[in-house]
């Protein structure tokens, strides 16, 4: 199987090569600067300073899943509906068994507010004990953050 490449005359290859170079160039800068983790003062990374920002990054992660479980827990209770609150309730207290370090006070109030949810679902608790437990779960959650250095969106 033989390819033939023609070139134009007036097309020569280190032209067609450099070009291309070139857009590679520009493509790894663009999504090196994406992904590339920065100091606050420039220096190299230790691997100490990988591993705290591949945590940091995991904790602020968990954190954004906390919240938005909270969101749907919430939005089960308020619909009323003790088979959709059931479902939701199990299917977080499941999720958060385990997690980073810097959030166990989260998932702790989450996890509450879902045991709180279930127990009203299967008429073991009233509406404002489950309300009660949420609005502590919020409290928590809305705490800044200092595994992070900042308040987490």
């Amino acid at each position: 199987m033989e390819i033939e490449v023609e070139l134009g005359e007036g097309q020569p290859l280190w032209l067609w090569g450099s070009l291309l170079a070139l857009a590679l160039a520009l493509l790894f800068l663009v999504v090196g600067r994406a992904f590339t983790a920065t100091l606050p003062e420039p220096r190299v990374f230790t691997w100490q300073d990988w591993y705290v920002f591949k945590v940091r990054r995991q904790v602020l992660a968990e954190q954004r899943n906390l919240r938005r479980d909270y969101v749907r827990l919430y939005q089960a209770v308020e619909s009323g509906d003790a088979i959709r609150v059931t479902v939701t309730a199990e299917e977080l207290l499941a999720r958060w068994e385990e997690g980073t370090a810097a959030t166990v006070a989260q998932r702790q109030a989450l996890r509450d507010a879902a045991q709180t949810a279930l127990a009203w679902a299967q008429g073991r608790a009233t509406q404002d004990e489950v309300w009660t437990a949420l609005e502590k779960a919020q409290e928590v959650l809305d705490e800044p953050d200092a595994a992070a250095g900042s308040r987490t969106p």
